[in-house]
């Protein structure tokens, strides 16, 4: 095999892993949020859930500030926007609902939220979702990038995994939902 072949190779293979980590990373995310709605719901429904009603209140609020504080700390640099450039070029074309009034519109703001944070994994799992032809190579800090961007996701997939609304949802019991539901109102009641 060729050192061109072995590049060749190794790009198709990060850009596949790309997207099929972002793909698990958004399935994963949508059920962590169906499961942590019915563990809030469930929570309010307990005596000891009650004493926590501020707590909860709050949390969509706070979790609201939290993305608010993520996308103000995510500064773009010029080399990103340059890097990210030509595929969000490729992605306007295709999304932009002033040209195409039939594709989401959801599409467009994700890449353009992408491109203005230097989201280069992103902007390339969205061409390769909607099925945009992406570079046929990449440069090995780009490579660097995508890799970066994978771990990223895989940990916080393991991180929804561990979180109580998950393993509240995934309890086999009733009886392991009380214990997962009192543990949770004694680490927060302190």
């Amino acid at each position: 095999m060729s050192h061109y072949e072995a590049f060749q190779s190794e790009h198709e293979e990060i850009t596949a892993n790309v997207y099929s980590t972002y793909l698990e990373f958004y399935k994963v995310k949508q059920e962590f949020v169906k499961k942590r709605q019915a563990f809030l719901h469930a929570l309010t429904q307990t005596e000891k859930g009650s004493s926590l009603q501020p707590l909860l209140a709050a949390e969509s609020e706070v979790q609201g500030n939290k993305e608010q504080m993520i996308s103000e700390e995510s500064e773009t640099t010029t080399q990103q926007q340059t890097k990210s450039s030509p595929l969000f070029h490729k992605l306007a074309l295709a999304t932009h609902p002033d040209k195409h009034p039939d594709c989401n519109p959801v599409f467009f703001q994700q890449a353009q939220k992408a491109n203005e944070q230097g989201k280069f994994a992103k902007l390339l799992f969205l061409c390769r979702y909607l099925r945009i032809d992406t570079p046929t190579s990449l440069t090995p800090e780009e490579l660097a990038e995508l890799q970066a961007a994978i771990e990223k996701k895989k940990k916080k997939i393991e991180h929804y995994k561990k979180t109580y609304p998950w393993l509240y949802g995934n309890a086999d019991t009733e009886e392991l939902r009380k214990k997962i539901m009192e543990a949770f109102c004694k680490v927060n009641a302190s």
